[in-house]
C-alpha cells in the first residue's frame, strides 16, 4: 500500500477483512457459559428513510462504537447488535405519492444504510440484523400484544384522540408538538390536530406507574431523562372534593375536584370545567348560553394540550345559571369552561383560587372574579411557598380554623370534609395509558379478530404471524379506518374461538410498540420458536450502555414498560432494560439551528467520506469536538483538521518504520517515551468509560505533539520507540479503527488491534519524576522548591534550605528541628531567641 495516508483505500480494505474474518460476530449462547465480564450497547436504532444517513446517525452510533471497541480491546464479551425500525408513516405517504410499495421503498433504504453504516466504520454484528417490518420480526411483537392481552393489559374502548388529518391516524399525545400540529406535519402551512373519536387500544401503562416512578431515581440516566419520565408520570397525592351545585336542573349532582392544595379551599372563588369535561355537553344544551360553550369547546379542541398550558392569554366562557357552592364558606361560585384546564389530570375541573395560583389570578383579574387571600399576609402567596413553608403562613377565614398554620389547617380542613362525607385522599397521575392503535397500512397488524358471536377474539399464538397483505390502494379508508379495512378478502376471516365468520382488526400497531422490546429480540435475532431465549436473557440483559437524543417520555418509557411486564413473567432477569442510558446532544448546522433538507443544509456522511477525507475523520471531529452531552454547531472545518491529525500519525508511523535502527544493540529504553505513552494510555482508558472523548483524543494529540518533537530530537533511536507507538495506536483503535488497524499491521503484528489489545498501564510511569514541596519557616509559607520524587529527606532539606527566600531566614538562626511530610511539605522550626 501506499506510503502516503490514502484513508479511502485503507478503509475499504479494513472493512473487507472485518467482514470477511467476522471480527465482530460473537456466539450468544456459548458466551452463556462464559465469566469473561460481557457488554452489550448500542445507540437507538433507525427508521430508514430515503434520504439516508445524516451527522446525527453517525454521532448517534459512534459513541457506543467506541465503547464497545475499547471494551473488545480490554478482552471483554462485547455484542454490537443492528437493526432497523423500518415500520411507519413515510414509507406509506410515499406510497401515495409514487405507487412504490412500503415494502419496495423500505428495502431499498434499509439497502443503502447498509451500505453506509459499513462506510462508517460500525463494528455490528451484522448475523444477527433485525428489521421489524418483516414477518420473523412483527411475529413476536404481535406475541408480545397478546401476553399482554392474556395478563388484562391491552384493552379496548371508545376514545377522544387527536387526529391529523395528513396521516389520516390518530395520534398519541407525545405525537402533538406545541404549536397543536403532527410531529410529522409541523411546516407553517400544515393544518392543526382535531379531535376524533373513535374505538382504539390500548395497553395499561398506567398499573406501572408507581414502581416505574419508585426506580428512577435509583438509575444510572442522564437526569434529563429521568426528571422528564417523573413529570411525565406526574403523580400527585391530593384530595378528591365534591362540590354542590345550584341552578339548571344540577341540585341533584355535584362536581368532583382534585386538588393538592386542599389548604387554599376558603380562597376558592369560581369553578373550572376542561371544555372536554362530560358536564360540558349536556350544559350546551341547557344553558342560556349553549351555543357560546359549545364553540368554545370547539375550539378548545383544535388545540394540543402544551399549547394550552403555554398559552399566555387565558381565555373562557361561564356558564350562565350555574352554580358551585364551596362547603366550607357557603358561597355560590360562578362555573366556567376555560381550555387552560385539562380533561386527562385529575377529573377535569377545578376549584379556582386566585389568591395562591397565577394563573387563576390572572383568569380572575382579566375577567373580574372574586379574590379572596387565603393567609393573613393579605397577600398574594404562590401555592408553591404555601406548601413548601407552610409553618410560615396562617389560614385566613371567618370560623374557628382561623390563624392555624397551613399543615395544621390541611389536616384539620380535610377532617371537615371527610366528616361531611364528601373528601377522600386520592393519588392522581398526569400519565395516561398507552394508546397503540393506528389507522394506517404500513405497522405490524394488531392480532384480533371481531366476532358477532364472541366479540373481540385474539388469533392463536400458533397462527402468528397474522401478515399484512400486499394491497394497492394506500389510501385511508376515510372513515376513520386504516387502508386495511378495503383488503377484503384479508379481512374476513374465521373466529379463531367458535370458527365463524369474523372480520380482522384493521388498526395496525403505533411503530413505538416494535421499538419496545428490540432489545430482547437482539438477544435471539432469527429465532422461530421464541421472541427471544430466556437462557440468553440471563447472561446479556439488561443493556449495559444504551443512547439516543429523543424520546424520553415515549420509546425509552415504554421499553421500561415492557420490560417490567416481562420480567414479572420469569422472561428477563432484570426489571429495567438499559443499566445505562446516556442522552447526547445534537449537532446543530452552522448556523446554529437545525439540519433540514427544506433550508438545503444537510451534511452527508458519505460524500466527506469520499471526498477523501474517511470515515475515521469524520469519526474522529465527532468524538473530539466537545463532549457527547454538549450541543455544538457543526465546523466545516473540523473533519479536514480531524483528518490533519490522523496524517500526522500515519506519518510518524511511517517515519519510524524507515529510519529505526535495525539493531537496538541492547540499549536501555528511555524512561521519558514510555512515561509519555503509559500517561496517554492511562488517561485515554479512564476518560473513554467516563466518556469524555474529547480529552481522550486530546491526550492522544498531545502525545503525538511530544513524539513528533522527541523524534527530531534522537531519530527513533530509541528501543522504546515500537512500545510506545504500540500504544498509540492501540488508543486511538476505538477512535480511528481503520487506520488503526493499517498501522499496528505495518508495525509488524498479524493479530487484530481490535481484540484483546488494550495496553496494560505500568502505575510507576504515572508517578511525577519532580514534585514541587512548598517551604515553611517557623509555619510560614516562605517558598518553594522543585525536587526529584524519590529524593531523600536530606537530599529534600538540603534543597530547601538553598532557596534564597529560605536561606535569608535560616541565616544566623539555628534549626531546632525539621518537619518533612514526605511528597508534601517542609518546615524549618527555628530556635527561639
Amino acid at each position: 500500500m501506499s506510503d502516503k495516508y490514502q484513508p479511502l483505500e485503507v478503509e475499504a480494505k479494513w472493512q473487507r477483512v472485518w467482514e470477511e474474518e467476522k471480527d465482530y460476530a460473537i456466539d450468544l449462547q456459548v458466551a452463556v457459559g462464559s465469566k469473561q465480564p460481557k457488554f452489550y450497547a448500542f445507540g437507538m436504532f433507525s427508521y430508514p428513510s430515503g434520504a439516508g444517513i445524516h451527522v446525527g446517525h453517525v454521532k448517534n452510533f459512534t459513541l457506543p462504537d467506541v465503547l464497545l471497541r475499547y471494551r473488545r480491546q480490554k478482552g471483554d464479551l462485547v455484542y454490537a447488535p443492528v437493526g432497523f425500525d423500518a415500520f411507519g408513516l413515510p414509507a406509506e405517504n410515499f406510497a401515495l405519492k409514487t405507487g412504490t410499495s412500503p415494502q419496495a421503498s423500505t428495502a431499498k433504504a434499509i439497502a443503502n444504510y447498509v451500505r453506509q453504516y459499513k462506510a462508517c466504520g460500525f463494528s455490528f454484528d451484522w448475523s444477527k440484523v433485525i428489521y421489524t417490518n418483516r414477518p420473523d420480526y412483527y411475529r413476536w411483537t404481535q406475541w408480545c400484544f397478546l401476553q399482554l392481552h392474556k395478563a388484562g393489559m391491552a384493552y379496548q374502548k371508545e376514545s377522544s384522540q387527536w387526529w391529523c388529518g395528513a396521516c389520516q391516524t390518530i395520534l398519541a399525545d407525545e405525537q402533538v408538538n406545541g404549536a397543536g400540529k403532527c410531529w410529522r406535519h409541523d411546516g407553517a402551512d400544515d393544518p392543526p390536530v382535531s379531535r376524533k373519536s373513535l374505538k382504539q387500544w390500548f395497553f395499561k401503562i398506567t398499573d406501572y406507574a408507581d414502581e416505574i416512578l419508585e426506580a428512577t431515581p435509583g438509575l444510572d440516566w442522564t437526569e434529563q431523562v429521568k426528571a422528564a419520565q417523573e413529570n411525565h408520570i406526574g403523580r400527585s397525592e391530593g384530595t378528591e372534593v365534591r362540590f354542590s351545585l345550584k341552578g339548571l336542573g344540577s341540585e341533584e349532582r355535584s362536581l368532583e375536584v382534585f386538588t393538592t392544595a386542599l389548604d387554599t379551599i376558603y380562597g376558592a372563588t369560581f369553578m373550572v370545567l376542561a371544555p372536554e369535561h362530560p358536564l360540558v355537553e349536556e350544559l350546551a344544551n341547557s344553558a342560556g348560553n349553549g351555543a357560546e360553550i359549545a364553540e368554545y369547546a370547539r375550539g378548545a379542541a383544535t388545540k394540543s394540550e402544551v399549547a394550552r398550558q403555554q398559552a399566555r392569554v387565558k381565555t373562557g366562557v361561564e356558564v350562565d345559571g350555574l352554580k358551585a357552592v364551596n362547603p366550607l364558606t357557603g358561597m355560590e361560585m360562578p362555573v366556567w369552561v376555560a381550555d387552560y384546564v385539562l380533561a386527562g389530570y385529575g377529573t377535569g375541573a377545578i376549584m379556582a383560587v386566585p389568591g395562591a395560583d397565577e394563573r387563576d389570578m390572572e383568569f380572575a383579574e382579566k375577567y373580574g372574579l372574586p379574590i379572596i387571600w387565603t393567609t393573613k399576609d393579605r397577600r398574594f402567596v404562590a401555592y408553591k411557598d404555601i406548601r413548601e413553608n407552610p409553618k410560615d403562613h396562617l389560614l385566613a377565614t371567618d370560623d374557628d380554623l382561623d390563624g392555624l398554620d397551613m399543615a395544621a389547617a390541611k389536616e384539620a380542613i380535610f377532617k371537615k370534609l371527610k366528616s361531611a362525607k364528601i373528601a377522600e385522599k386520592k393519588i392522581n397521575y398526569r400519565l395516561r395509558d398507552w394508546l397503540i392503535s393506528r389507522q394506517r397500512y404500513w405497522g405490524a397488524p394488531i392480532p384480533i379478530v371481531f366476532c358477532g358471536k364472541c366479540g373481540a377474539v385474539p388469533v392463536r399464538e400458533a397462527d402468528l404471524p397474522v401478515e399484512l397483505p400486499e394491497i394497492e390502494d394506500y389510501q385511508p379508508a376515510g372513515d376513520g379506518r386504516s387502508p386495511l379495512a378495503k383488503a377484503e378478502e384479508w379481512v374476513n376471516t374465521a373466529c379463531p374461538k367458535c370458527g365463524g365468520p369474523g372480520r380482522r382488526e384493521t388498526d395496525t400497531m403505533d411503530t413505538y410498540v416494535c421499538s419496545s422490546w428490540y432489545q430482547m429480540r437482539y438477544l435471539s435475532a432469527g429465532d422461530g420458536d421464541q421472541a427471544w431465549d430466556p437462557a440468553v436473557a440471563g447472561k446479556w440483559f439488561p443493556v449495559d450502555f444504551y443512547n439516543g437524543a429523543d424520546h424520553a417520555t415515549a420509546h425509552l418509557l415504554y421499553a421500561r414498560f415492557f420490560s417490567r411486564f416481562f420480567y414479572k413473567k420469569g422472561l428477563l432477569p432484570t426489571p429495567e432494560p438499559f443499566s445505562r442510558m446516556y442522552f447526547h446532544a445534537k449537532i446543530l448546522s452552522p448556523s446554529g439551528g437545525a439540519f433540514s433538507k427544506s433550508k438545503g443544509n444537510v451534511i452527508d456522511p458519505l460524500e466527506l467520506i469520499q471526498q477523501g477525507y474517511g470515515a475515521d475523520a469524520l469519526r474522529v471531529y465527532i468524538c473530539s469536538v466537545a463532549p457527547p452531552d454538549m450541543e455544538v454547531t457543526w465546523d466545516h472545518n473540523g473533519v479536514p483538521a480531524a483528518w490533519r491529525f490522523l496524517n500526522r500519525v500515519f506519518a510518524l508511523v511511517d517515519d519510524y518504520l524507515k529510519n529505526k535502527p535495525v539493531k537496538t544493540g541492547g540499549s536501555t529504553a528511555d524512561d521519558g517515551l514510555l512515561r509519555a505513552a503509559h500517561r496517554c494510555v492511562a488517561k485515554s482508558g479512564r476518560d473513554i468509560e467516563r466518556l469524555k472523548f474529547n480529552t481522550a483524543l486530546a491526550a492522544q494529540m498531545e502525545l503525538v505533539n511530544f513524539l513528533y518533537k522527541r523524534a527530531s530530537e534522537d531519530n527513533f533511536a530509541d528501543p522504546a520507540w515500537q512500545p510506545c507507538l504500540e500504544s498509540l495506536v492501540q488508543v486511538l483503535a476505538p477512535f480511528a479503527p481503520h487506520l488503526a488497524s493499517e498501522l499496528w499491521q505495518r508495525l509488524g503484528r498479524m493479530d487484530s488491534v481490535n481484540l484483546n489489545h488494550w495496553p496494560e498501564v505500568d502505575q510507576a510511569y504515572l508517578k511525577d519524576e519532580t514534585i514541587t514541596l512548598p517551604i515553611q519557616v517557623n509555619g510560614r509559607l516562605r517558598g518553594q522548591v522543585e525536587v526529584s520524587a524519590a529524593a531523600s529527606e536530606e537530599a529534600a532539606t538540603a534543597a530547601a534550605a538553598a532557596v534564597e527566600p529560605v536561606a535569608k531566614y535560616l541565616s544566623g538562626s539555628a534549626v531546632e528541628r525539621v518537619l518533612y511530610v514526605p511528597g508534601k511539605i517542609i518546615n524549618f522550626v527555628l530556635r527561639k531567641g
